[in-house]
């Protein structure tokens, strides 16, 4: 690009230097140097990364070394052309379950690629960068402490069509990190607190506690995202919001979402707040009570000012469970006798605030919506009261 950028440049100087033109044609020929300058850039612009879904087999591994195992990654450049880097997942495809995130890199075609297995690690290396039907590779496992137990020869090939015996994985992009965050917690599973996941595809957390979800459903844990998953969680999720009444809230032009459990909570009032009104909704009987608002924005300075007074140890406080990932806040504590939730997202325009109190005892109703609720505040940089 930076030739490019130089031979326009260059034409721009020689039309400055040519006949007396009007006023207006320099500024004309600058905006092409930025029009073309900004198609060479997205030109260079990464291109999406590829996915490599292979079937392996290692006839001769030792337990608890995986003898059929599935490969699920994203293929994306690497240091240099010759080079990509592999992102993604491994999971058995027999009892006992085993999988975790695998990462490595290929130089041509020669791969590899490396599993963290709970603190163990099944290393496959072989030309599987550009495998289009059975590929020899070899395969090391080690226990926690790098021993090496087991290794030997694995054989690779395309996985087309469904994992035997477990059925057809969903399409790459089917689902991104915060839809799976979302099904999930719908299904109280507990999922990453901090900072909202956004449309990367899921992580190594969402894939774990999906394993988890699996094995619940008794199917092995794999941590694979399966089609029947997905259909099962979205079920689960619409039935859910369903018999929550779940009603959506928010405001698109000042950057904020979020939603409420109406058949619960089903008083609203809006009370004036910091920066407008509140926007609150309360039990039947007004011992269960959320409030959700966009206040005024904070400094850096003040913001980490407001979380040393609102996390403050107090002898009144128990079970505090508190987590924070820059501008993004969440909190959880039991006080005088009542369960207190809280999300705080801070960003330039303002700070939102979400807060969710319900009795410690007789609250059993609320609690499935502690994470729902706190995960339901979703803000973007345009965010302002």
């Amino acid at each position: 690009m930076a030739a490019i950028d130089a031979a326009l440049i260059g034409e721009l100087a020689r039309l400055r230097r040519a006949q007396p033109m009007p006023r207006s044609r320099p500024l004309v020929a600058l905006s092409l140097v930025v029009a073309l300058v900004g198609q060479a850039s997205a030109a260079l612009a990464d291109p999406p990364a590829k996915t490599l879904r292979l079937i392996g087999d290692a006839p001769t591994a030792v337990d608890p070394a995986p003898k059929a195992f599935v490969i699920d990654i994203a293929v994306s450049d690497g240091d240099s052309e010759a080079q990509t880097s592999l992102d993604g997942w491994l999971a058995s495809t027999a009892a006992p379950a085993a999988s975790g995130p695998a990462s490595g890199a290929c130089v041509e075609t020669h791969c590899t690629l490396t599993a963290d297995l709970d603190g163990q690690k099944l290393t496959v290396t072989g030309d599987f960068g550009a495998a289009a039907g059975p590929v020899a590779a070899h395969f090391t496992f080690k226990d926690s402490d790098g021993k090496v137990v087991s290794e030997g020869a694995a054989a690779l090939k395309p996985l087309n069509g469904d994992v035997p015996g477990l059925g057809a994985l969903a399409g790459p992009g089917a689902v991104n990190a915060a839809e799976l965050d979302e099904l999930l917690l719908w299904s109280h599973e507990t999922t990453a607190s901090g900072s909202p996941p956004g449309d990367d595809p899921p992580d190594s957390i969402q894939r774990d506690t999906l394993a988890t979800w699996q094995g619940q459903q008794g199917r092995l844990a794999t941590g694979l995202i399966f089609s029947a998953d997905l259909t099962q969680l979205h079920g689960a999720e619409a039935d859910a919001k369903k018999v929550a009444d779940w009603t959506a809230l928010g405001d698109a032009a000042h950057g904020w979402r979020a939603g409420y459990p109406a058949a619960l909570l089903p008083n609203a009032t809006h009370p004036a707040g910091k920066a407008g009104p509140e926007q609150r909704f309360a039990s039947a009987d007004g011992k269960a009570v959320l409030v959700v608002a966009v206040d005024p924005p904070m400094s850096d300075a003040d913001f980490d000012a407001f979380e040393e007074k609102l996390t403050a140890d107090r002898d009144s406080r128990s079970g505090v469970n508190m987590t924070r990932v820059n501008g993004d806040l969440q909190l959880r504590y039991v006080e005088g006798g009542l369960v207190t939730v809280e999300a705080y997202h801070s960003r330039a325009g303002g700070l939102a605030r979400l807060e969710f109190t319900y009795p410690d005892e007789g609250g059993d109703a609320y609690a499935p919506y502690e994470l729902i609720l706190q995960h339901s505040l979703v803000v973007t940089d345009d965010l302002k009261p």
